[in-house]
């Protein structure tokens, strides 16, 4: 119910289960720990609320509805990659070709990243959401860590590309 989800007797920050801070110091101080430390998903009131401010405008009606002729043409052009109906012997993923590579796709457009790089935000999407498995093996955790370095360089690079870009323009 909504009133647990209101308690402070409950949390969404893992850091203040006992589990957690048993596992802690066997947890590197990486990347991803302290990405995901930050995360809305991962943090209670005030923090969160915070947060959950911050990228509310992104979910307005009036915008989501600017969005809807670019989300149909994604999915259009997914769905279209799919097996033709005719063709039984045809096995794929319905989840890994329409509705996890969907969402990746559609938060690359709005953030301006060029469609050459959608595989690889995937591929980095793909080793975070490791993240929130309740037991992850090592191999997975050091997958996690490296994507959550490389997303993080490569958001760093493209913010400056357009920082840069828009000063020039700015001043010419």
């Amino acid at each position: 119910t909504s009133s647990g989800l209101r308690s402070s007797h409950l949390s969404r920050e893992p850091w203040r289960s006992p589990v957690y801070a048993k596992l802690r110091p066997f947890i590197a101080d990486s990347t991803l720990e302290r990405t995901t430390e930050q995360w809305m998903l991962f943090n209670d009131p005030p923090k969160h609320t915070r947060l959950r401010r911050l990228v509310n405008g992104a979910f307005k009606p009036p915008v989501i509805e600017a969005l809807r002729e670019r989300i149909t043409a994604v999915t259009d052009e997914l769905l279209s990659a799919l097996p033709l109906e005719g063709d039984l012997d045809a096995e794929f993923d319905l989840m890994a070709s329409l509705a996890q590579a969907l969402p990746v796709r559609v938060i690359c457009d709005v953030l301006g990243l060029p469609s050459q790089d959608f595989a690889q935000t995937k591929a980095w999407s793909d080793a975070l959401a490791w993240i929130v498995e309740p037991v992850v093996r090592k191999e997975q955790r050091i997958a996690a860590n490296a994507a959550a370095e490389g997303m993080a360089a490569y958001l760093r690079g493209h913010i400056a590309q357009r920082q840069h870009h828009t000063l020039f323009h700015r001043f010419q």
